[in-house]
């Protein structure tokens, strides 16, 4: 049986400060089993922040609470951020009281888990990529971090589409500028469509140069195996 979604309920104020921005998934978690209070009624909430701006500052944090009632949930709570929402699910027969320490502490790791997969943003590639943001994607996906990675030897990028995070493969700053750009379309893209389906290339496609940047990264990789890794 799925969850499903509680009647809202009153305000929780959820005040994240949250550094600078790239980032990660759907961040699943689970916290430790709670005491149960045996027949008291669980509170429905949900809670709302202020809505986000536009473009708010690298790193900062605006997120709906989605509370929602699990049936299967016996002693756990759920929680995992999804664009502009902390969803939680908790169990059916837990207490007013539970409910609201249990979400402080949710609260808490959220917001941690936030910083800690944010704070290497990269100011100008956050810009870089809002500003394509702004001409291609008229959904307006939240995209709260950009920065660059070390890491990534096989591809030129990658997202979390959960969180909103995208990391860039360093090498890409050798490429021409019209490159990179398709390269955080791509990715872009698969914030609103996590996946590589015939939605998510119509939206990569609506950047201008898109065939012509595929061709120019397949070289680029091409010459990187033939190297045997080395840079090209």
């Amino acid at each position: 049986m799925g969850a499903r979604t509680s009647r809202p309920a009153g305000q929780l104020g959820l005040p994240f400060d949250v550094p600078p921005a790239p980032a990660a998934s759907d961040a699943p978690a689970e916290l430790a089993p709670t005491p149960l209070s045996d027949g008291a009624s669980a509170p429905h909430a949900a809670a709302l922040l202020p809505a986000a701006p536009d473009e708010p500052a690298v790193g900062e944090a605006r997120l709906v609470l989605d509370v929602r009632i699990n049936g299967r949930l016996q002693r756990t709570y759920r929680w995992r951020i999804q664009g502009d929402r902390l969803i939680v699910e908790r169990p059916a027969r837990v207490s007013d009281r539970d409910v609201q320490v249990t979400l402080e502490t949710i609260r808490e790791r959220a917001a941690a888990y936030l910083r800690r997969t944010t704070v290497d943003a990269d100011r100008a590639l956050v810009e870089r990529a809002r500003r394509l943001m702004r001409r291609y994607f008229p959904e307006r996906p939240v995209l709260r971090s950009v920065s660059w990675s070390t890491r990534q030897q096989q591809r030129h990028g990658s997202c979390t589409s959960g969180t909103g995070v995208i990391r860039i493969a360093e090498r890409l700053k050798r490429y021409p500028d019209w490159v990179l750009d398709y390269v955080l379309v791509h990715e872009i893209a698969h914030l609103v469509h996590p996946n590589h389906s015939d939605a998510f290339w119509d939206a990569v496609n609506r950047y201008p140069l898109a065939e012509r940047a595929r061709g120019f990264l397949i070289a680029c990789d091409l010459g990187l195996a033939a190297q045997g890794g080395e840079e090209y």
